[in-house]
């Protein structure tokens, strides 16, 4: 049937798609009115509105009037409630309008709705109660049934639909019942695309309104939220003529139940359970009912609760335990009541591995039951202020930030913060503020099984006045058995390690004894900085394994590692810096009685502002390798070694056969670089001393005071001036001279021209060396440092520490070479050779401290000797005839002794020698200073042969000059001498004689004691030339001393005297 314009204004609505349901929402409840209620209408009626109602009998005629209205809008008049498809529409002049009464054809209540359509917002709802007729049925009839002409219509589908749902409200219109604060969402479905709808309150009228234009076959309106304890009416509209009214009531909210708690709301350290329990139900609302949840994790997640249910507050990192007690509907009205009760729960250490759990204390945690072995306790960046027995295998680690440990409470059990009793334990990150006191550790770990001790990443500080046995003040104290004994670990710690730490102190006086102090045990100790008193690092008796120390910073006490057992592995200190004086009187780094010969390695450290870097006592198998030394004390030493170990029970150790080597290592700024003592002379004894090897040499710088001392201190350790020990008890030993010899030539020591080995310095250059070493040259009772092998075997190319190796190892004829060098030693010449000095006067064979004999002794009948370029001195003699600096025995035939010094050979003569002997020359020979009847150079008895002593410096000797004595002489030349100052002759030549020509010539002989020149039985030619001559010419002979003594004085003398057996 197609739309039509219907009599009255009363149009007929198409059937079909024109509603979609509404959906009203509700967020909260209230308590809500019936729709009546007294309110000044904004229409008129008649019959008239008593309370909002109009009462009237079915089948009688309803007159409405609107008193304002607005000129030219339309105003529709529809039943609403039940829906109705004929609607009548009225057009206003403007003021009063009168709407045409029409008749009333169905009986019971009805909701009547007015609207001003198009851009309007009047809209107003009453209700209308017509009462039925005899013979009429209740609602089964439209409203404006004969109104226009007597069509029928059908009844409106309902196509409005609300969330919160609709629901029947006996003889009123539908209505949806929400608490208050909640809202309702309305929706017509299928609407009709694009067509405008409008939601307004109609009852009590409101000029408010929403216009939604439908999408496809849909139309949503915004939630509506009326006031609390209101019932309101709403109609939706469309301009086609559609109409449904309802009612939404608003009801208060309820109220939530109540529960009792374990304990108040707030704070809780985790540890307790909590729970509660039901106090009272809760109350009110709409179609509400009571629930419990819970949450742990600030909110975020719920479950539910069971009223009396304990939750444990260690569960794993939770921040508080919440319980709501909640009164709500489940339909969307908004009713919604709660209490709610919070305990923030304080954790601070988290069990993060096996069953997971937080705890409030340190202590706690380790005592739980579910910490097993193997658990990580994460400990947040707080204060504790707690002792705590760690007797489980778990590690603590501070996360986020360093804890701190701060115990101020009364000390019990050991006096530390942390009390180790198990294998397995690591402490990492945390920081331990130490009171001294009372306390002496910050860890202590001591047991029957203390394996796997980590101690990592912490700071440790010290404050507070110490008290108490300062043998226990140790940050970290393992299997340690100080003045307390803590060394109870069965077998020893393995595998301890101690890393990353920092171990600082409190000025004035609030300082470790020792960073760490570890007995029986092994492991790592690197990248500490640390900062004590008398050990920053202490390792004694190791018996498990290797020790590795490396890259620490050392600011204190230094080091200490002794009497390691035989079980302990490799011994390595490597790359750590070592600053400070340490403490006073001892060394950086102090190595004790190495027993069991175990390996020790020290390498690559660095040892600054010192006044003692290193003290091996008592130690063999050491190897110092790499490491740097700079200090600016002019009285420091580098290293010691020493067979003293500086210790209460000195006098008892148990000596061992001392050995180092030391090579690549730096020795600079100034004081002492090594120095060897013999402190503990009772028992000792010397394995070997490397100093330096080719490719491995340690440097010496130049501003050293000295750069190698061997220790002449003697007597009762008492008395030693370096180091000063103590004087009682098991402390004093006997000292003794370091006697043992060292090898130093592969070293490079600046003397001012760099940094050389010994064997390419000049002659110059080694004695500054010599200036910079202390041993037997400057104290006969020491050893000797070799520094260079000056003894060059020319002919094989190979060098010897001494001549008489040389010689030893030479073949005949061999040329060997002395360099510029002091040779403390006799040389017995055995075959016939050349020995030659680099340099007369720096090539010197000294005698000093060799007791009474021959300096060079050219066995009998060694001939083709050559002696060159030396100087001899310093050997004493019985007599001027028996010893000599130069002692050829006996026929020593072709001997040339050239460029050579001989002097102050005391009790022997200069030069001496026996024949029968042929061919010999001194050429440019210096001999002086020869005492008790000793000569100058003297050849006795037999037939002396083609001797030539030329160019030589003979004086002060206590004797004679130049001397043949005894036996004959043929083929003698003395030439161009210098004779003088002796204490008889100057010259004294016996038995000259053909068939050689004799010369004397030349020569100056002055202030001699009888004769300048004495000839004694000549028997030459007699003539001037040829064979058998014997010739005085060109000689100067003078005398400017007094004469003081009663004895002949003669220029030259040539007399005949008796010849005696002995002297042909």
């Amino acid at each position: 049937m197609k739309d039509q314009h219907l009599p009255l204004g009363l149009n007929r609505l198409p059937l079909g798609r024109v509603f979609l349901p509404v959906i009203i929402m509700l967020c909260f409840f209230t308590v809500g009115s019936t729709l009546a209620q007294r309110y000044e209408a904004p229409i008129r009626t008649n019959p008239a509105l008593v309370e909002n109602t109009v009462t009237m009998q079915a089948g009688n005629m309803l007159d409405i009037s609107i008193p304002a209205t607005s000129p030219g809008s339309t105003y529709r008049i529809q039943r609403t409630y039940p829906a109705d498809n004929a609607y009548l529409e009225v057009i206003s002049q403007g003021g009063l309008l009168r709407i045409p009464a029409f008749k009333v054809n169905a009986s019971g209540k009805q909701l009547i709705t007015i609207i001003e359509t198009g851009s309007g917002n009047f809209a107003y709802s009453f209700i209308l109660d017509a009462k039925a007729g005899l013979g009429m049925k209740a609602e089964g009839t439209g409203l404006f049934k004969e109104n226009d002409g007597g069509m029928v219509y059908a009844p409106m589908a309902t196509n409005v639909t609300t969330s919160p749902a609709l629901e029947p409200n006996g003889m009123n219109p539908m209505k949806a019942t929400i608490c208050e604060g909640g809202s309702v969402i309305v929706t017509v479905n299928e609407a009709m695309d694009g067509s405008t709808y409008r939601l307004q309150q109609t009852y009590p009228y409101s000029s408010g309104y929403q216009d939604v234009v439908a999408s496809g076959e849909m139309a949503v309106f915004t939630g509506v939220s009326p006031a609390v304890n209101t019932s309101t009416a709403w109609t939706v509209t469309q301009s086609g003529g559609f109409g449904y009214s309802f009612i939404i009531e608003v009801v208060p909210q309820p109220v939530a139940p109540t529960m009792s708690l374990s304990q108040p709301q707030g704070s809780v350290c985790a540890g307790p359970d909590l729970y509660a329990t039901l106090a009272t139900n809760g109350t009110g609302g709409y179609n509400c009912s009571d629930s419990f949840e819970y949450s742990t994790d600030g909110g975020s997640t719920w479950n539910t609760y069971l009223s009396g249910t304990p939750i444990s507050s260690t569960l794993f990192k939770i921040p508080s335990l919440i319980i709501k007690a909640k009164r709500s509907d489940n339909q969307g009205r908004g009713c919604a009541a709660e209490n709610t009760y919070t305990w923030t729960i304080i954790s601070n250490v988290h069990d993060v591995t096996g069953t997971q759990a937080s705890y409030c204390f340190i202590q706690q945690a380790i005592n739980a039951g579910n910490t097993a072995t193997g658990d990580v306790l994460e400990l947040d960046p707080e204060t504790f202020n707690e002792q705590v027995l760690i007797n489980k295998e778990v590690t603590l680690k501070g996360v986020g930030g360093q804890p701190t440990i701060d115990f101020t409470g009364t000390v019990t059990g050991k006096p530390t913060l942390f009390d180790i009793s198990a294998n397995n334990v690591t402490i990492e990150n945390i920081h331990f503020n130490v009171d001294l006191a009372k306390l002496r550790s910050a860890v202590i770990a001591s047991a029957a099984g203390i394996d796997n001790i980590v101690v990592k990443d912490n700071t440790i500080d010290a404050y507070g006045t110490p008290t108490g046995s300062y043998g226990d003040r140790n940050a970290v104290s393992i299997n340690y058995g100080g003045s307390t004994n803590y060394r109870v670990a069965s077998g020893g710690v393995d595998n301890v390690l101690f890393q990353g730490n920092t171990v600082n102190g409190t000025l004035p006086g609030s300082f470790f004894r020792a960073a760490i102090a570890l007995d029986e045990g092994a492991g790592v100790f690197s990248d500490n900085t640390l900062q004590t008193i008398n050990h920053d690092i202490l390792v004694r008796f190791c018996s498990n394994g290797d020790v590795n120390i490396s890259d620490n910073n050392l600011n204190g006490g230094g080091m200490e590692l002794s009497d390691q057992n035989a079980g302990a592995g490799t011994i390595t200190v490597s790359g750590n810096i070592f600053t400070g004086a340490g403490a006073p009187g001892t060394a950086m780094l102090r190595l004790k009685n190495n027993y069991n010969a175990i390996p020790h390695l020290l390498s690559l450290n660095t040892f600054n502002n010192y006044e003692w870097a290193v003290s091996l006592e008592n130690m063999n198998n050491t190897t110092l390798d790499g490491n740097a030394f700079n200090t600016a004390s002019i009285t420091a030493h580098a290293v010691v070694i020493n067979t003293k170990s500086i210790s209460s029970n000195s006098n008892a150790i148990v000596q061992v056969a001392l050995s180092a080597t030391l090579k690549n290592n730096q020795f600079n700024g100034t004081g002492n670089a090594v120095t060897f003592q013999n402190h503990d002379s009772d028992n000792d004894s010397y394995g070997s001393f490397i100093m330096g090897s080719s490719g491995n040499e340690n440097s010496f710088a130049s501003t050293l005071n000295s750069f190698i001392v061997f220790d002449n201190q003697t007597g009762s350790s008492n008395g030693s001036t370096f180091p000063v020990y103590l004087t009682t008890g098991g402390w004093p030993t006997t000292m003794a001279c370091w006697d043992q010899n060292l090898n130093a030539e592969f070293n490079r020591f600046d003397v001012g021209s760099g940094l050389q080995l010994p064997g390419v310095m000049n002659f110059t250059e080694r004695t500054a060396l010599e200036g910079k070493l202390f041993h037997k040259p400057d104290a006969s009772c020491l050893g000797f440092i070799t520094t260079f092998y000056p003894v060059h075997n020319l002919t094989q190319n190979t060098y010897y520490l001494s001549i008489q190796a040389a010689v030893t190892a030479a073949n005949a004829n061999d040329v060997i070479e002395c360099a510029e060098y002091t040779y403390n030693e006799r040389v017995v010449i055995d075959k016939s050779l050349i020995l030659q000095g680099a340099d007369e006067a720096n090539c010197i064979v000294d005698g000093t401290g060799l007791g009474n004999g021959r300096g060079i002794l050219i066995n009998n009948g060694i001939t083709g000797v050559t002696i060159q370029n030396l100087t001899v001195r310093n050997f004493a003699g019985a007599n001027g005839n028996i010893d000599g600096g130069i002692y050829a025995i006996g026929g020593n035939n072709n001997l040339s002794i050239q460029h050579v010094t001989i002097k102050d050979n005391v009790g022997g003569s200069g030069f001496y020698a026996n024949g029968p002997v042929d061919n010999v020359l001194l050429d440019d020979v210096t001999s002086s200073g020869h005492t008790i009847s000793a000569r100058g150079i003297v050849i006795w008895n037999g037939l002396k042969s083609n001797i030539t002593i030329k160019n030589c410096e003979v004086f002060n000797n206590n004797c004679c000059g130049i001397e043949l004595q005894d036996g004959t002489a043929t083929g003698v030349l003395m030439e161009n001498n210098n004779v003088y100052n002796n204490g008889d002759n100057g010259f004294g030549l016996i038995g000259m004689q053909g068939p050689g020509e004799n010369l004397i010539k030349d020569n100056t002989v002055t202030n001699n004691g009888r004769f300048g020149i004495e000839i004694k039985n000549p028997n030459g030619s007699g003539i001037a030339t040829g064979a058998g001559r014997i010739v005085v010419e060109g000689n100067t002979v003078s005398r400017t001393v007094a004469i003081t003594d009663a004895r002949d004085i003669v220029g030259i003398a040539a007399f005949r005297r008796g010849v005696l057996p002995w002297q042909c």
